[in-house]
């Protein structure tokens, strides 16, 4: 586990937007953790006996609290948001390169945006933000654990982030790219991450249908095509399969749950 810990209890402190041309200081003790995204810029990091990690844009950092360390630093821009927690972390430096960036960042945005609002519940609303953070993190770290020992599968994987909102995307090319048979590929893909490779696609793909239905930016038709349905109404039904409901309906109960 990244943060080597299934149960965490997180106290907020601060979360801020910081930027610079760059940097080459020291940081003694403090008694707080962080937990960073790097929208722009590389660094490096350094603390007492550790050989040094290097961040780049899109990865995350975690900076257990108490360590000093020294870091150099280019032009760079990052969210940051700084915590408390009531149980064990990691004394090291850690460093996640999420497969999708974008999630991420947006997530931080919101954490950021809600912090620095304070409107009435922003504290809950911040909470939650960060334990979504949280769960996509470990999620994905156990998940390059699970695969770690098989090169092909894990470039399937790393494929399927990148192209899940692809119609053209099929159990059938992932296998080809891997050079299995179907059977095959679907057989490892299962005994490695405990589900279907099509399920795997399908999960992603109802994340981000979610989120766009909610953001309620785009029509049915604009987020089936997003989300990588070339068929509205092949669309519809995968909706209604996953939530009980059609878009149109799980979309006003999203935007009634909404914060």
């Amino acid at each position: 586990m990244f943060f080597e810990s299934d149960r965490i209890t997180l106290h907020i402190l601060s979360v801020l937007q910081l930027e610079w041309n760059g940097r080459n200081d020291r940081s003694d003790y403090r008694p707080f953790h962080a937990l960073s995204f790097r929208i722009r810029g590389n660094a490096s990091m350094q603390a007492a006996g550790d050989s040094g990690v290097i961040f780049e844009t899109g990865d995350i950092a975690f900076v257990p609290a108490n360590l000093t360390y020294t870091q150099v630093a280019g032009a760079e821009r990052l969210l940051v948001v700084h915590f408390t927690a009531d149980d064990p972390l990691p004394h090291s430096v850690k460093k996640f390169t999420p497969k999708n960036p974008e999630y991420f960042e947006r997530k931080f945005t919101d954490l950021y945006r809600a912090w620095s609002k304070k409107q009435a519940g922003y504290a809950h609303e911040c909470n939650a933000i960060l334990y979504k953070i949280l769960l996509e993190i470990e999620n994905q770290w156990n998940e390059r654990e699970r695969i770690s020992g098989n090169d092909k599968l894990r470039e399937a994987v790393e494929y399927i982030h990148d192209h899940f909102t692809d119609h053209t995307l099929t159990v059938s090319s992932l296998a080809r790219q891997c050079g299995m048979s179907d059977t095959y590929f679907r057989k490892l893909f299962l005994a490695h991450l405990s589900v279907t490779p099509l399920k795997y696609i399908n999960q992603l793909r109802m994340t981000y249908a979610r989120e766009l239905l909610q953001s309620n930016y785009y029509t049915i038709e604009e987020i089936s095509e997003k989300c990588g349905f070339n068929n509205i109404n092949y669309f519809s039904l995968f909706v209604k399969k996953q939530t009980g409901v059609p878009p149109s309906v799980y979309r006003e109960q999203l935007t009634r749950t909404r914060p």
